[in-house]
């Protein structure tokens, strides 16, 4: 489709898989378009020739109610991605279902006030501890949530409004993409629409998080 347009790609941990999310840039209000994820997958001896991709092995379409904005993999898990959608919506996609002949999608979170109404601009695999990583997710009206995949998207542990206080005045930050810090699994830098970056960090979630976001 001429029309599509490539909003993110990443690949999985192990370089066998790459997901490509693509959007379209007529939106006039909410995200009404159906649009996909293709996933690319590659077998153990794949290598770049000149300036070619060698051909896939296999590519997987995955048909969403929105455009999607942005993509991340799993750090461990080779069939595990999630994905941000312009309507605010967030996927945990598993590869290993269609091998099944299962949906590819594990859950979506679901449109509430309380979660997200704008586009998720910015979603990734952040370490918990150990082997367990959560899923921070950032709207570009600036909120943050974070997710425990193990409840199925169907509530975040945590979630809060980014502010910057200057001069005793709270201001909103816009969010356009984040990087979370290799060191510090909670601490981030933000990128903004006023062509700033932030430094942001928040505790680590517990289980009384969840009780008071």
């Amino acid at each position: 489709d001429s029309n599509l347009k490539v909003s993110d790609m990443v690949w999985n941990h192990n370089g066998s898989v790459l997901a490509v999310s693509f959007f379209i840039d007529d939106h006039i209000g909410p995200c009404a378009h159906t649009n996909l994820i293709s996933f690319f997958k590659f077998n153990s001896t794949f290598k770049p020739k000149g300036n070619l991709l060698t051909p896939y092995e296999e590519k997987i379409e995955l048909e969403t109610n929105a455009c999607i904005k942005c993509l991340d993999s799993h750090p461990t898990i080779s069939n595990l991605f999630v994905a941000g959608s312009y309507i605010g919506e967030i996927y945990l996609i598993n590869l290993a279902n269609n091998e099944n002949k299962k949906d590819l999608v594990d859950c979506i979170s679901k449109i509430d006030s309380a979660f997200y109404k704008e586009t998720v601009i910015s979603v990734k695999f952040v370490k918990y501890e150990n082997n367990i990583y959560y899923i921070v997710s950032i709207s570009e009206d600036g909120r943050v949530l974070v997710w425990d995949p193990a409840e199925k998207l169907k509530y975040p542990v945590i979630g809060f409004n980014l502010k910057f206080v200057l001069n005793k005045m709270t201001m909103p930050i816009n969010p356009t993409c984040f990087a979370n810090s290799p060191q510090e699994s909670f601490e981030f830098l933000l990128g903004t629409y006023d062509g700033n970056i932030y430094k942001c960090a928040f505790p680590k979630p517990d289980s009384e998080s969840g009780s008071n976001q």
